[in-house]
Protein backbone atom coordinates (compact mmCIF):
# COMPACT_ATOMS: atom_id res chain seq x y z
CA UNK A 1 0.00 0.00 0.00
CA UNK A 2 1.68 3.26 -1.19
CA UNK A 3 1.98 5.89 1.75
CA UNK A 4 2.29 9.60 1.84
CA UNK A 5 2.67 11.64 4.61
CA UNK A 6 2.60 15.43 5.05
CA UNK A 7 3.70 17.79 7.81
CA UNK A 8 2.01 21.27 7.88
CA UNK A 9 2.36 24.16 10.87
CA UNK A 10 -0.97 25.02 11.65
CA UNK A 11 0.13 28.11 13.29
CA UNK A 12 2.31 29.56 10.56
CA UNK A 13 0.37 28.03 7.63
CA UNK A 14 3.30 26.86 6.03
CA UNK A 15 3.80 23.36 4.32
CA UNK A 16 6.63 21.56 5.71
CA UNK A 17 6.62 18.54 3.90
CA UNK A 18 9.34 19.61 0.99
CA UNK A 19 11.75 20.07 3.73
CA UNK A 20 11.43 17.10 6.09
CA UNK A 21 14.37 14.91 5.80
CA UNK A 22 12.96 12.92 8.88
CA UNK A 23 10.55 11.50 11.29
CA UNK A 24 9.50 9.29 13.85
CA UNK A 25 6.38 9.42 15.35
CA UNK A 26 6.13 7.37 18.76
CA UNK A 27 4.58 6.26 21.54
CA UNK A 28 4.63 3.90 24.56
CA UNK A 29 2.35 2.82 27.13
CA UNK A 30 4.89 4.48 29.90
CA UNK A 31 4.61 7.47 27.84
CA UNK A 32 1.80 10.33 28.72
CA UNK A 33 0.54 10.99 25.00
CA UNK A 34 2.58 10.50 21.92
CA UNK A 35 5.57 12.85 20.57
CA UNK A 36 7.06 13.04 16.79
CA UNK A 37 10.63 13.80 16.47
CA UNK A 38 11.27 15.58 13.28
CA UNK A 39 14.51 17.23 11.20
CA UNK A 40 14.03 19.44 8.00
CA UNK A 41 16.46 20.84 5.96
CA UNK A 42 18.37 24.28 7.38
CA UNK A 43 20.72 26.64 6.59
CA UNK A 44 21.73 30.16 6.93
CA UNK A 45 24.84 29.90 4.36
CA UNK A 46 23.40 29.70 1.30
CA UNK A 47 21.78 32.76 0.42
CA UNK A 48 19.85 31.19 -2.07
CA UNK A 49 17.45 28.76 0.06
CA UNK A 50 15.00 29.88 2.42
CA UNK A 51 14.15 28.08 5.12
CA UNK A 52 11.45 27.16 6.53
CA UNK A 53 8.88 28.98 8.75
CA UNK A 54 8.67 26.71 12.07
CA UNK A 55 8.96 28.26 15.78
CA UNK A 56 8.97 26.80 18.97
CA UNK A 57 5.59 26.76 20.31
CA UNK A 58 3.54 25.83 16.78
CA UNK A 59 0.77 23.87 16.15
CA UNK A 60 1.27 20.93 13.86
CA UNK A 61 -0.43 18.31 11.94
CA UNK A 62 1.13 14.94 10.26
CA UNK A 63 -1.18 13.73 7.78
CA UNK A 64 -1.14 10.44 6.08
CA UNK A 65 -2.62 9.72 2.69
CA UNK A 66 -3.10 5.95 1.43
CA UNK A 67 -5.28 4.05 -0.71
CA UNK A 68 -8.23 4.06 1.94
CA UNK A 69 -7.80 7.92 2.03
CA UNK A 70 -6.46 11.21 4.04
CA UNK A 71 -6.10 11.19 7.63
CA UNK A 72 -4.67 13.03 10.30
CA UNK A 73 -2.73 10.42 12.70
CA UNK A 74 -1.10 13.01 14.53
CA UNK A 75 -1.47 16.64 16.11
CA UNK A 76 0.55 18.40 18.92
CA UNK A 77 2.60 21.12 19.70
CA UNK A 78 6.47 22.03 19.50
CA UNK A 79 7.88 21.68 22.70
CA UNK A 80 11.89 21.24 21.55
CA UNK A 81 14.01 22.65 18.91
CA UNK A 82 17.89 22.32 18.86
CA UNK A 83 20.72 22.95 15.80
CA UNK A 84 24.16 22.34 15.35
CA UNK A 85 25.49 25.15 13.45
CA UNK A 86 27.70 22.71 11.52
CA UNK A 87 25.12 20.82 10.24
CA UNK A 88 22.60 21.73 7.26
CA UNK A 89 19.46 20.57 9.40
CA UNK A 90 17.28 21.53 12.30
CA UNK A 91 15.59 19.26 14.50
CA UNK A 92 12.32 19.43 16.49
CA UNK A 93 10.06 17.59 19.14
CA UNK A 94 6.08 17.80 19.28
CA UNK A 95 3.56 16.11 21.86
CA UNK A 96 0.17 16.09 21.64
CA UNK A 97 -2.35 17.23 23.76
CA UNK A 98 -1.66 14.08 26.58
CA UNK A 99 1.24 16.60 27.74
CA UNK A 100 -1.02 18.90 29.18
CA UNK A 101 -2.17 15.89 31.56
CA UNK A 102 1.43 14.97 32.28
CA UNK A 103 2.74 18.62 33.43
CA UNK A 104 -0.51 20.25 34.77
CA UNK A 105 -1.19 19.09 38.50
CA UNK A 106 -4.58 18.98 40.18
CA UNK A 107 -6.25 18.92 43.91
CA UNK A 108 -9.61 16.98 43.79
CA UNK A 109 -11.50 15.30 45.51
CA UNK A 110 -13.61 11.76 43.88
CA UNK A 111 -16.40 10.09 46.08
CA UNK A 112 -18.24 7.37 44.77
CA UNK A 113 -17.97 8.18 41.30
CA UNK A 114 -17.54 6.10 37.52
CA UNK A 115 -14.25 5.67 36.42
CA UNK A 116 -15.98 7.18 33.11
CA UNK A 117 -16.83 10.24 35.26
CA UNK A 118 -13.73 10.85 37.08
CA UNK A 119 -11.50 10.59 34.15
CA UNK A 120 -14.18 13.80 32.19
CA UNK A 121 -13.71 15.84 35.26
CA UNK A 122 -10.03 15.23 35.45
CA UNK A 123 -10.06 16.30 31.68
CA UNK A 124 -11.89 19.25 32.17
CA UNK A 125 -9.71 20.52 34.52
CA UNK A 126 -6.92 20.81 32.48
CA UNK A 127 -8.75 21.93 29.68
CA UNK A 128 -8.41 18.05 27.75
CA UNK A 129 -11.19 17.15 25.58
CA UNK A 130 -12.85 13.49 26.15
CA UNK A 131 -13.68 11.35 23.02
CA UNK A 132 -14.50 7.85 23.68
CA UNK A 133 -15.03 6.74 26.80
CA UNK A 134 -17.34 3.73 25.86
CA UNK A 135 -15.68 0.91 27.12
CA UNK A 136 -17.81 -0.90 29.96
CA UNK A 137 -15.63 -1.48 32.33
CA UNK A 138 -15.39 2.13 32.97
CA UNK A 139 -18.40 1.96 35.08
CA UNK A 140 -16.77 1.08 38.22
CA UNK A 141 -16.86 3.21 40.94
CA UNK A 142 -13.63 5.29 42.51
CA UNK A 143 -13.22 6.55 45.89
CA UNK A 144 -9.80 8.73 46.12
CA UNK A 145 -7.82 12.16 46.32
CA UNK A 146 -5.56 13.76 43.95
CA UNK A 147 -3.78 15.56 46.07
CA UNK A 148 -1.32 17.83 43.82
CA UNK A 149 -1.39 14.72 41.17
CA UNK A 150 -0.22 15.47 37.90
CA UNK A 151 -3.33 14.48 35.50
CA UNK A 152 -2.25 12.11 33.88
CA UNK A 153 -1.32 10.19 37.32
CA UNK A 154 -4.74 10.73 38.27
CA UNK A 155 -6.46 8.76 35.35
CA UNK A 156 -3.52 5.92 35.92
CA UNK A 157 -4.83 5.73 39.50
CA UNK A 158 -8.53 5.37 38.26
CA UNK A 159 -7.81 3.01 35.98
CA UNK A 160 -6.31 0.82 38.33
CA UNK A 161 -10.22 0.34 39.99
CA UNK A 162 -10.87 -1.39 36.89
CA UNK A 163 -7.55 -3.58 36.39
CA UNK A 164 -8.08 -4.90 40.00
CA UNK A 165 -11.61 -5.55 39.17
CA UNK A 166 -11.38 -7.52 35.53
CA UNK A 167 -7.45 -8.03 35.32
CA UNK A 168 -6.98 -5.88 32.22
CA UNK A 169 -5.00 -3.17 31.74
CA UNK A 170 -6.18 0.10 29.88
CA UNK A 171 -4.38 2.91 28.02
CA UNK A 172 -4.86 6.83 27.42
CA UNK A 173 -4.33 7.76 24.30
CA UNK A 174 -5.18 11.34 21.60
CA UNK A 175 -7.42 11.09 18.82
CA UNK A 176 -8.48 13.87 16.36
CA UNK A 177 -12.25 13.70 15.77
CA UNK A 178 -14.49 14.91 12.77
CA UNK A 179 -14.06 18.54 13.59
CA UNK A 180 -9.91 18.21 13.94
CA UNK A 181 -9.74 18.62 17.51
CA UNK A 182 -8.01 16.21 19.79
CA UNK A 183 -9.80 14.15 21.95
CA UNK A 184 -8.83 11.49 25.13
CA UNK A 185 -9.85 8.11 24.46
CA UNK A 186 -9.73 4.90 26.94
CA UNK A 187 -8.78 1.14 25.27
CA UNK A 188 -8.85 -2.15 26.80
CA UNK A 189 -5.44 -3.58 26.49
CA UNK A 190 -6.67 -6.69 24.44
CA UNK A 191 -8.34 -4.53 21.68
CA UNK A 192 -7.57 -6.38 18.57
CA UNK A 193 -6.76 -4.31 15.34
CA UNK A 194 -9.30 -5.31 13.17
CA UNK A 195 -8.57 -7.06 9.96
CA UNK A 196 -4.52 -7.17 10.27
CA UNK A 197 -2.02 -9.99 10.64
CA UNK A 198 1.74 -8.99 10.44
CA UNK A 199 3.56 -11.79 9.03
CA UNK A 200 6.84 -12.87 8.17
CA UNK A 201 6.14 -13.46 4.26
CA UNK A 202 4.52 -9.94 3.87
CA UNK A 203 5.60 -7.43 6.41
CA UNK A 204 7.68 -8.60 9.17
CA UNK A 205 11.58 -8.02 8.61
CA UNK A 206 12.92 -9.04 11.56
CA UNK A 207 12.35 -10.19 15.18
CA UNK A 208 13.51 -11.47 18.63
CA UNK A 209 11.84 -12.73 21.87
CA UNK A 210 12.83 -12.86 25.45
CA UNK A 211 11.67 -14.57 28.31
CA UNK A 212 12.53 -13.95 32.00
CA UNK A 213 11.40 -14.82 35.80
CA UNK A 214 13.14 -11.92 37.04
CA UNK A 215 9.49 -10.15 38.35
CA UNK A 216 7.65 -13.31 39.08
CA UNK A 217 5.72 -13.16 42.33
CA UNK A 218 4.32 -16.48 42.71
CA UNK A 219 2.83 -16.26 46.32
CA UNK A 220 1.37 -13.00 47.96
CA UNK A 221 1.05 -12.76 52.28
CA UNK A 222 -1.95 -11.13 53.40
CA UNK A 223 -0.79 -8.77 56.17
CA UNK A 224 -3.43 -6.65 58.63
CA UNK A 225 -3.26 -4.10 59.36
CA UNK A 226 -0.25 -4.47 61.97
CA UNK A 227 1.57 -6.54 59.72
CA UNK A 228 0.79 -9.76 60.86
CA UNK A 229 0.34 -12.33 57.77
CA UNK A 230 -2.99 -13.74 57.89
CA UNK A 231 -3.33 -15.84 54.61
CA UNK A 232 -1.57 -16.44 51.23
CA UNK A 233 -2.49 -16.31 47.86
CA UNK A 234 -0.42 -18.92 45.95
CA UNK A 235 0.32 -19.80 42.29
CA UNK A 236 1.13 -23.33 42.81
CA UNK A 237 2.23 -24.54 39.29
CA UNK A 238 4.58 -21.65 39.13
CA UNK A 239 5.82 -21.99 43.06
CA UNK A 240 6.68 -25.64 42.46
CA UNK A 241 8.31 -25.07 39.22
CA UNK A 242 10.64 -22.10 39.45
CA UNK A 243 10.76 -22.16 43.41
CA UNK A 244 8.31 -19.55 45.52
CA UNK A 245 9.23 -15.92 45.19
CA UNK A 246 6.81 -13.86 47.80
CA UNK A 247 4.99 -10.00 48.01
CA UNK A 248 3.59 -8.92 51.21
CA UNK A 249 -0.02 -7.23 50.49
CA UNK A 250 -1.23 -5.05 53.50
CA UNK A 251 -4.95 -4.76 53.95
CA UNK A 252 -6.43 -1.93 52.86
CA UNK A 253 -9.44 -0.02 53.80
CA UNK A 254 -12.51 0.42 50.96
CA UNK A 255 -10.02 -2.18 48.60
CA UNK A 256 -10.81 -5.77 48.29
CA UNK A 257 -8.15 -7.66 49.72
CA UNK A 258 -7.95 -11.09 47.71
CA UNK A 259 -8.57 -8.85 44.07
CA UNK A 260 -5.90 -6.32 44.98
CA UNK A 261 -3.50 -9.06 46.27
CA UNK A 262 -3.99 -11.31 43.54
CA UNK A 263 -3.14 -8.02 40.91
CA UNK A 264 0.40 -8.64 43.05
CA UNK A 265 0.72 -12.20 40.92
CA UNK A 266 3.10 -12.29 38.31
CA UNK A 267 4.34 -14.87 36.31
CA UNK A 268 6.90 -15.08 33.39
CA UNK A 269 8.09 -11.82 31.57
CA UNK A 270 7.71 -12.71 27.80
CA UNK A 271 9.01 -9.35 25.83
CA UNK A 272 8.92 -10.16 21.83
CA UNK A 273 10.27 -7.03 19.49
CA UNK A 274 10.22 -6.49 15.88
CA UNK A 275 10.38 -4.29 12.88
CA UNK A 276 8.41 -4.30 10.23
CA UNK A 277 6.73 -2.40 7.03
CA UNK A 278 4.77 0.69 9.01
CA UNK A 279 1.06 0.44 9.60
CA UNK A 280 -0.36 3.78 11.18
CA UNK A 281 -2.65 2.03 13.28
CA UNK A 282 0.05 0.14 15.29
CA UNK A 283 0.23 2.09 17.66
CA UNK A 284 0.40 1.52 21.74
CA UNK A 285 -2.14 0.21 23.41
CA UNK A 286 -3.83 -1.83 20.63
CA UNK A 287 -3.27 -5.27 20.38
CA UNK A 288 -2.34 -7.28 16.84
CA UNK A 289 -2.39 -10.39 15.32
CA UNK A 290 1.42 -12.00 14.34
CA UNK A 291 2.30 -15.04 12.34
CA UNK A 292 6.16 -15.29 12.49
CA UNK A 293 8.80 -17.91 13.41
CA UNK A 294 9.06 -17.12 17.02
CA UNK A 295 6.08 -14.92 17.38
CA UNK A 296 2.68 -16.62 17.68
CA UNK A 297 -0.64 -15.11 18.32
CA UNK A 298 -2.27 -11.51 19.88
CA UNK A 299 -0.39 -9.29 20.67
CA UNK A 300 -0.06 -6.11 22.99
CA UNK A 301 2.17 -3.08 21.70
CA UNK A 302 3.32 -1.63 24.52
CA UNK A 303 6.05 0.70 22.60
CA UNK A 304 5.89 1.68 18.72
CA UNK A 305 8.06 3.79 16.88
CA UNK A 306 7.68 4.85 13.53
CA UNK A 307 10.39 5.72 11.25
CA UNK A 308 9.41 8.00 8.17
CA UNK A 309 12.00 8.80 5.80
CA UNK A 310 11.19 9.85 2.14
CA UNK A 311 7.76 8.49 2.21
CA UNK A 312 9.89 5.46 3.05
CA UNK A 313 7.53 3.62 6.40
CA UNK A 314 9.16 0.97 8.85
CA UNK A 315 7.72 0.45 12.36
CA UNK A 316 9.31 -1.14 15.26
CA UNK A 317 7.36 -2.91 17.71
CA UNK A 318 7.97 -3.85 21.29
CA UNK A 319 5.41 -6.36 22.49
CA UNK A 320 3.94 -8.41 25.13
CA UNK A 321 1.90 -12.02 24.74
CA UNK A 322 -1.77 -11.06 25.44
CA UNK A 323 -3.45 -14.02 27.92
CA UNK A 324 -6.59 -14.03 29.90
CA UNK A 325 -5.95 -11.64 32.95
CA UNK A 326 -7.62 -15.10 35.59
CA UNK A 327 -4.40 -16.35 37.31
CA UNK A 328 -4.96 -19.45 38.75
CA UNK A 329 -4.20 -19.28 42.61
CA UNK A 330 -5.14 -21.05 45.34
CA UNK A 331 -6.00 -19.10 48.83
CA UNK A 332 -5.02 -20.52 52.61
CA UNK A 333 -5.93 -18.36 55.71
CA UNK A 334 -8.58 -16.99 57.31
CA UNK A 335 -12.07 -16.58 55.88
CA UNK A 336 -11.46 -12.93 54.86
CA UNK A 337 -8.01 -12.84 54.18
Amino acid sequence: MAEYFFLNDVTTAFDLSPYVVSMDWSGSLDQAGRKLNFTIAYTKKDLSWTNANVNLGDDIELTCQNDTGICKIFAGKIFMQSRNSESYTMEFVAYDHLIYLSKSHINAKFTDITIRDCITQICQLVGVSVGDLSCEDLNQKVNFVADDMAGSEAISKALETATAWTGWTYHIYMSIDKSGKQVLNVVRANTVIDSLILTDTKDIMTAAHSASLEDMINRVAIADKDGNITGYLTMDDEAKKYGMIQGVYRVQDKQDTQTYAKKMLHGITENSQLTALGNIQCISGYAVMIQEEQIQGKFLIIADSHGIAGNVHKMTLTLRYITEPEKKATYTGGANG
